[in-house]
């Protein structure tokens, strides 16, 4: 659960991660594991409770409309180095948002040099109704056209935006 907290953010996802949907996306790393109510709840509990450093792994946050559970920083900064994110981890993540986090994801993607997770990303935002997202998707989708297809050539750089 605490992977799938800290992939949410890694994903390019800002708010917390609401607790249902950390029991829907924690099944995608607890393949086999029968994932109960009670099981989620003492798994979050656990998790929030200060290690005897006093530091915790998750921390539950009410981000202004947002409430739900966050990483904490240096576990992020550690996980970051450590864990590269899977394609089913960032198409789990696609699954459980939608509009404006749509471009969140694309751009977390990109400047992970994540091709294919970005351009899927956009495609999904291009579809949506909303105009301004859709518009600026399709602005980076063509701007994406005329780059290399090489993902390691995009890592780091800035990201579009028009």
């Amino acid at each position: 659960m605490v992977r799938a907290v800290i992939d949410w953010r890694r994903c390019g996802l800002t708010r917390p991660i609401p607790r249902e949907t950390v029991e829907r996306f924690a099944g995608f790393f607890l393949l086999g594991v029968d994932l109960t109510p009670e099981s989620l709840r003492e798994g979050l509990a656990w998790a929030n409770q200060g290690l005897p450093s006093g530091v915790r792994l998750l921390s539950y946050a009410n981000i202004g409309d947002n409430t739900g559970y966050v990483p904490t920083d240096p576990l992020l900064d550690f996980d970051d180095g450590e864990r590269p994110l899977t394609d089913a981890v960032w198409s789990a993540v696609l699954s459980l948002v939608s509009g404006a986090e749509t471009l969140n994801v694309a751009r977390a993607a990109y400047l992970r040099g994540n091709i294919a997770g970005n351009e899927v990303a956009l495609m999904k935002a291009q579809q949506l109704s909303d105009e301004g997202i859709s518009s600026q998707a399709s602005y980076n989708l063509g701007g994406f056209a005329h780059e290399p297809r090489d993902g390691a050539s995009r890592k780091g750089r800035d990201y579009p935006t028009h």
